[in-house]
Parts: structure tokens; sequence; C-alpha cells
């Protein structure tokens, strides 16, 4: 059974039934299950988040750190990020969904029109930098994760190390200030933590929130019934949104690596070993959902692991689900008139993340 980057969701349930846990060529031990999975993000005594990075400047973050640096380091930088504070940001997350909307004719790429610029023009928006400076962050974040051309890890550092001091000659109103201001038990960031900071809500907020929006609109392109269904009730849109995230999950899986030797799913772990958790494959177990290939909008409860487990769960959750919503409320008034344009789709070329490279549809008038 091969892996399609498309549709991975058969080779899952094949993986399921026959081969739940398996060690591939390089030694890493992969897991498909839900509870096994769940157990490997929750255990952060016995899975560790630091694994091998090199000498990055993401090395260090909250994603490969555990507690209790991970709690410290996390606290500084969580407040903006709270439910609470997400929910202050909806009026400016609306209107740039309305202008990116605005600018829609009869034909539309949903990844390049709304799925990309939207969550790019919000953090640029949190961070105070120029609105002329977008499509530099998405050529970065690109790069950063494997889709892009080049090395532009140099270019990005530099860039926000400038913004930094400005921000620490002249504090304003953004998030860059309020980082360097931030302080919990006596303690501030240093220049590095901040700028892994930084990069790391570049990648996790500009790829997770394109790959839910697109992957969404997807999803309804195929099921004319679940547009019908919202179109008649949006309230139903704050569930389906988790749904969209149990169905296709923008992030496919994660790694740890094993603290002790250990005996998980059936097999032996040893100290050491590098472990691979399917979140992708977790949230269409059989065993956990029903009917898990169906699209169910107010499936209730849902306790999908897409934004991870545990204290590693996605700090930006929060603001993904707000994009989301709020992008996929303002799309219904124009799905019943959205067909897919004659196109091969093309998945994103780094298999951790689940999406296509373009969505090209024609709206009737």
């Amino acid at each position: 059974m091969e892996y399609d980057h498309l549709n991975p969701y058969p080779f899952y349930a094949y993986m399921r039934r026959n081969s739940p846990v398996i060690r591939d060529d390089m030694g890493n031990w992969q897991f498909f299950r839900y509870e096994d999975v769940r157990k490997i993000l929750t255990d952060w005594s016995r899975f560790s988040s630091r694994f091998p990075m090199g000498d990055t400047v993401l090395s260090g973050t909250v994603l490969n750190l555990d507690p209790p640096r991970h709690d410290k380091l996390r606290a500084l930088v969580a407040d903006p990020f709270s439910a609470p504070n997400v929910e202050l940001l909806e009026g400016r997350v609306r209107a740039i969904v309305e202008e990116l909307l605005s600018e829609v004719g009869r034909e539309m790429d949903v990844i390049t029109d709304l799925a990309v610029p939207l969550p790019v023009m919000v953090i640029a928006d949190m961070l105070g930098l120029p609105k002329g400076d977008l499509w530099k962050f998405k050529e970065w974040s690109d790069d950063l994760v494997g889709v892009g051309g080049r090395d532009s890890m140099g270019e990005l550092l530099e860039y926000l190390q400038r913004r930094i001091e400005e921000r620490r000659a002249s504090p304003r109103r953004d998030l860059i200030s309020a980082l360097l201001g931030s302080v919990v038990e006596g303690e501030k960031l240093t220049d590095r933590e901040l700028l892994g900071f930084l990069v790391l809500l570049l990648v996790a907020g500009n790829e997770t929130t394109t790959n839910l929006i697109g992957n969404s609109v997807l999803t309804m392109l195929e099921r004319k019934d679940v547009v019908g269904r919202l179109a008649a009730d949006p309230r139903l849109v704050t569930t389906a949104v988790e749904e969209f995230l149990r169905y296709r999950s923008p992030v496919q899986g994660v790694f740890r690596v094993a603290k002790e030797d250990m005996k998980v799913g059936g097999v032996e772990v040893k100290e050491g070993d590098m472990v691979f958790a399917w979140i992708g494959s977790a949230n269409r177990d059989e065993e956990k959902f029903q009917d898990p290939d169906q699209f169910v909008p107010d499936r209730r409860p849902n306790p999908h692991l897409a934004f991870g487990a545990g204290v590693h769960t996605c700090l930006g959750a929060p603001l993904a689900r707000l994009e989301g919503r709020l992008a996929l409320t303002a799309l219904l008034r124009l799905l019943p008139r959205m067909k897919l344009s004659e196109q091969k789709l093309e998945p994103i070329g780094n298999w951790i993340f689940l999406g296509v490279r373009h969505l090209r549809v024609e709206l009737s008038s």
C-alpha cells in the first residue's frame, strides 16, 4: 500500500489494521493508532521534544524543549495568543478576509488569493511589519518548510533582528514590543529566543492556517451537502472547523525521542529511539471516531489531535481557529457558485504538512 500525499487516509487505514507500529529503514518507530499517538503527544516525561535539530534558531524554542524550561519560555510568549486576546483580533481579521475576497473575480485560486495572504497579513499586522514585506514572509516561510527553492534563513534572521532593534529603541503597540517587555519570574526572552519564536510563529502560523483553509474548501467542494448545511446554519461553522481539522489535518505528524526503555503499542522502544506519531492517522481511527471517513460538521465530541495535545498543544491554535472560522464564514457566500477548475492538484512538498499548492475555482454569475 503506497502513501498518497493528497489522500493518505487509505494508507493509514491499512496500517492501523495490519501494522499499527512499524520501524522504518532509518530505525525510527512510526505509530498509527489514536491511543498510541495521544500517549506520545501527552507524556513528555517519556517522550521528549528535544529531538536533534542542529544549531538552528528553532533549537531551544518551545518546539524543541521539555518542561520546566518549556513552560517558562511558553509563559513568556503565551499571553498575546490566549483565546481572550485572540478574540480581540476578530474585527481586524474579518476586515482582511473581506479585503481579499473583494478582489476576487470570475476565477480564484483559493490558496494564493486567500489561504496564503490571510495568515501572512494577520501575523505581519501583529508584528507591526510593513504591508509591502508580506510576500517576503511567505517566501521565507516556504523555504523554511522545504517547499520553496532556496536557503533564506540568514536573510530572514537579519530582517527580524533589524525589527527587534528598532522596537528596542522605540517600542510600539505591536507583538515584537510586547515580547521584548515580557517578564516571567524576573526573566526575559534572550534575543536568540525571541528570534526563534518569531521564526516559529512565521512557519507554524502561515503553513498551518493556509492548509486549514485550503483543505476545508476542497472538502466543501467535494461535499456540496456540507455547504448547504453550513449556509442554512452558519453557527455550525465553529464545530465544522474542528471537523475540518480532524478530517484533513494540516499537520500529519510529529517527532519525539524516547527518554527511557518502554513498551508502547506492543513493541519495545529503547531510550534514544526516534518516534513519529501520525496525527493524520489518529484522527481517522475507527476505534476512536464513529464513521471516521465521513465529514460530520456537527461532530461532538471531537477529540482530534490536529493541534497536538498536552503541554505542547499548539500555542497558535486559537488564532488558527479564528482565521479559519472567519474565512469559511465569508466563503459561504461564494461556495454555492463555486466549482473546481480543470487542474491536477499538486501536494505541497513537505510530507509532514497536508495541503495543495493551488486550488483554482470558477465562480458562476
